[in-house]
């Protein structure tokens, strides 16, 4: 599949879906500025749908009704909580938020036991109900900045 900078419209529609869902579950009408559908077209995306639908999320929480993408991405460091994924292997920028780590980490071992969340919660040492908590926590964490405490559960256990 080819880079989400390379697709052209797909960037402002798989915004606007990722909006609209975010709208739906907390049942808003909130919109993206002018500016921020220019910054959608304009900016490279490295970390391809992920980065954006975080940025969507980042931008909804901190946004009133109109949403500004702008100053997220050009106040944004390098990837810091982009990992770069091998097949066995996650490497994380020095910087990066602890929840951030947590959920790459959580991603990427499901995606290495292809979905298998009870062989991923052994993997990382957790139960598979903290496990299931956690991902439900992610769709719902965005709304919340209370759930970045709750995210330390899973390497206390």
């Amino acid at each position: 599949m080819p880079p989400l900078r390379s697709r052209g419209d797909d960037v402002e529609f798989l915004a606007e879906h990722f909006l609209q869902e975010l709208n739906a579950q907390t049942r808003t009408q909130k919109r993206l500025s002018a500016l921020s559908r220019m910054t959608l077209k304009q900016h490279s995306w490295p970390g391809n749908v992920r980065e954006l639908k975080n940025c969507i999320e980042r931008a909804f929480i901190l946004g009133d009704a109109v949403l500004e993408l702008a100053p997220l991405i050009q106040g944004a460091a390098p990837r810091a909580a982009e990992p770069d994924v091998e097949r066995d292997r996650l490497s994380i920028r020095v910087g990066s938020r602890i929840y951030d780590m947590e959920r790459s980490l959580i991603e990427a071992t499901l995606d290495y036991f292809k979905g298998n969340k009870r062989r991923a919660a052994d993997a990382l040492g957790c139960s598979l109900k903290t496990l299931y908590n956690k991902l439900n926590g992610y769709s719902q964490s965005e709304y919340s900045q209370s759930q970045y405490s709750q995210s330390q559960e899973c390497a206390n256990t």
